[in-house]
């Protein structure tokens, strides 16, 4: 069985943000200029066209997907180990914000009523819970998103699977270079991500390559159990050999800090304290499903009454 899993929020912005809106847009006053916002409408075609395409690429149904909504207060755990965690981000106007919202309804409300499921849970991001619904979860599993850093869970062999559907087509490549996809968060720890975490001030891209040619992946391995065991001033007699390891040296707080954030903690997911929150759809009538295109889905006998 293969399954999509749709990390939503993902798939929300890029449908919201996919072009100008000529006909529901709207400009607004944000942060003392004038900005376009797109209206839900406009999000929602670029959404049912891109989901549709997938779909049958990949010749999945709508029982076949499962879609991940994230829940209040999602960046807070990782905000506790890192103060400035996604900080540097860019605020949108509001009503961007409440035309995602709407979407976000309409959506999932379409897909419930074609069998689809929606998972979602507070206190934890949307990657922590497709980590955990993809390490528990059997068969084949591609996961939905423009997120390069849910190219950790990548498998390529069968059974179970795992790729990426990002960038418009099927993936198993990791997008940060030729390393196993399971390095990532090394990756992250050290280069950093943008606005999210800092990693190794001055270590960068070239730098992680060059490692990688000097030590190979069993390096990255040894390199991750300093990090672990919070040991990186082990480091201190390579770095007469390698001298950019005296950056990440100078900047352990920060890279363990960066490992931790940039990891996907499924063991934060569905607890005693914050269960999971499931939604389990049911295929309705065609009448009930506004396009057409996904009738073929539908239940094809009326449905009385409701």
């Amino acid at each position: 069985m293969k399954r999509l899993i749709v990390d939503m929020s993902s798939l929300l912005w890029q449908s919201l943000l996919a072009g100008k809106d000529e006909e529901h847009g709207t400009e607004v006053e944000h942060d003392g200029k004038m900005v376009r916002v797109n209206g839900w409408q406009f999000g929602q075609e670029c959404l049912m066209n891109h989901l549709l395409y997938v779909m049958e690429s990949l010749n999945v149904s709508p029982i076949d997907i499962i879609f991940v909504v994230e829940g209040a207060y999602a960046k807070q755990r990782r905000k506790s180990i890192y103060r400035e965690y996604k900080e540097g981000r860019g605020s949108r106007p509001q009503l961007a914000y409440d035309h995602f919202g709407t979407l976000k309804d309409k959506v999932t409300n379409t897909f419930l009523n074609l069998g689809s499921q929606v998972v979602t849970q507070d206190g934890v991001e949307a990657d922590d819970i497709i980590a955990y619904l993809v390490n528990r979860l059997k068969g084949d599993k591609v996961i939905l998103t423009s997120d390069g850093d849910l190219a950790t869970l990548i498998k390529p062999d069968a059974p179970g699977s795992v790729g990426l559907w990002r960038g418009g087509s099927l993936t198993y490549d990791n997008p940060y270079g030729p390393f196993l996809p399971r390095f990532i968060p090394v990756y992250k720890a050290l280069v950093g991500d943008g606005q999210e975490y800092k990693g190794a001030a001055g270590f960068g891209p070239k730098a992680f390559m060059n490692f990688m040619v000097w030590q190979g992946e069993r390096g990255l391995a040894a390199l991750e159990g300093m990090i672990l065991r919070h040991e990186i001033h082990d480091l201190i007699d390579d770095s007469l050999e390698f001298k950019p390891l005296q950056k990440i040296i100078d900047s352990a707080a920060h890279v363990y800090e960066s490992y931790e954030c940039a990891l996907l903690h499924d063991e934060w997911v569905d607890t005693l304290r914050q269960p999971l929150v499931w939604k389990a759809g049911m295929v309705k009538p065609a009448s009930m499903i506004e396009d057409s295109r996904f009738h073929k889905w539908a239940e094809s006998y009326p449905c009385y009454g409701i």
